[in-house]
């Protein structure tokens, strides 16, 4: 059986929690002011069981990237000065004697392979948990809300100002982003070229995905339970990508660190939090009825359906048996 003082503990907390239901939390002045040691990384993947995948014909990368899982990457010309932490990183791929030649396929002035075969290095890194901190940064009180699906499809289309839906948000052709989108589940930009200036994408719980010729972002793109996935001709980033996997499809990849965007994201992270309605919207690994964030709050594997092998699955437990 489950600890009840446990459960209990943990449905009183979420009782708190869904008093708590705007979108525009207030946050106290000082976070806003606060000088944070910046974010490390410009690609960080917290999957243990997954992690990041970069195909490519030119891959190059300013910045250091960071793997609970696996890194892997199958470039005929890779380039990048910074480093590589990651549990398991696929060399065989990476040096493999691919068009460019023996020797080609990897160069950069720095670059450097960290993973547990050669070091000490904890690759068990927390997700940074950023929600309360982007409501305030980018989305104020220009925002469109939605409560459903916002979808919206056009040749061209230009967004300046945020947008916010509490369920998926859909867009589709040609798009201009200078400023924030996100949803509660999964976000989707496809069918065109993209270019974002100053621009942040954000899923709460689900994916982001975006496809199409080209897509060039200066920014962050932030998906903390999800997949972040590009599958375009060209992708530049002058940024940040947070998520659990990242995985990048593109015929020619460019990826810089932004000190500016790492300094908004910095290393603090904050305690989850989340509504009764969204945890329909929350990954559940094993299927036991239990998000796997909430399994981890109360102590089960979000891994094992039965975490004390007791005949009774967990999400069973906590609602039928306290």
């Amino acid at each position: 059986m489950l600890k009840m003082k446990k459960l209990r503990r943990f449905i009183s907390g979420m009782l708190i929690v869904a008093i708590v239901i705007g979108i525009l939390p207030l946050i106290p002045s000082s976070i806003a002011m606060a000088e944070e040691e910046k974010f490390p990384y410009t690609i960080f993947a917290g999957e243990p069981n997954g992690g990041i995948t970069i195909n490519s014909t030119g891959l190059t990368v300013n910045g250091d990237i960071y793997s609970n899982g696996n890194f892997s990457s199958l470039s005929e010309y890779f380039n990048m000065n910074g480093e590589i932490y990651a549990n398991n990183i696929n060399k065989e791929i990476i040096d493999a004697d691919l068009p460019g030649g023996p020797g080609n396929a990897v160069t950069g002035s720095a670059i450097t392979y960290i993973d547990s075969d050669e070091t000490e290095v904890d690759f068990n890194k927390e997700m940074i948990y950023l929600h309360g901190k982007l409501m305030y940064t980018y989305f104020d009180s220009d925002t469109s809300v939605y409560n459903n699906d916002y979808t919206h499809s056009d040749m061209n289309m230009n967004i300046n100002k945020p947008i916010y839906s509490f369920e998926e948000l859909h867009l589709s052709g040609n798009l201009s982003l200078n400023s924030a989108i996100g949803a509660v589940s999964n976000v989707n930009i496809s069918e065109g070229n993209l270019n974002a200036n100053n621009a942040m994408i954000y899923s709460k719980f689900g994916d982001v995905v975006i496809t199409g010729s080209q897509a060039n972002v200066n920014g962050l793109i932030y998906a903390p339970f999800g997949t972040v996935r590009i599958d375009a001709d060209d992708f530049n980033l002058n940024g940040i990508i947070i998520a659990q996997n990242v995985i990048i499809d593109s015929d020619r990849v460019n990826i810089t660190y932004n000190h500016s965007i790492a300094q908004i994201v910095g290393i603090e992270t904050e305690e989850v939090s989340w509504r009764f309605e969204e945890w329909s919207y929350l990954p559940d690994t094993d299927g036991d009825g239990l998000p796997d964030v909430v399994e981890k709050e109360l102590g089960t594997n979000p891994y094992n359906i039965d975490t004390d092998e007791d005949g009774l699955p967990d999400g069973y437990e906590m609602f039928f048996t306290m």
